[in-house]
């Protein structure tokens, strides 16, 4: 039992530093215009040199900000998993 306890304790000391950092490890951010959008998906063409397309997931969870619709300009904040890029806020600019 003891040895868990310590395990716990030494698991918690070394990623309180990780996650103040900056949020959660893995999340990356991106502006682009809103080619397509629907209850579970946004799709965006990315803004910047390259105008590659990306898609990403829409939970439940994810933090929604402004009115998405097509034409629009957003930030994403996101997660990967796996190939599966998850959103995890989407806010609209103004």
């Amino acid at each position: 039992m003891r040895c868990e306890v310590i395990a716990i304790a030494l698991v918690g000391c070394l990623s309180a530093p990780l996650a103040s950092a900056g949020g959660p490890l893995g999340t990356h951010a991106i502006r682009g215009i809103v080619l397509s959008v629907s209850a579970t998906a946004v799709v965006i063409v990315r803004s910047g040199r390259s105008g590659s397309q990306m898609r990403f997931v829409v939970t439940p969870s994810t933090d929604c900000e402004g009115k998405l619709a097509i034409g629009r300009r957003v930030s994403i904040r996101y997660v990967q998993r796996g190939s599966t890029l998850v959103a995890t806020a989407v806010a609209s600019d103004p």
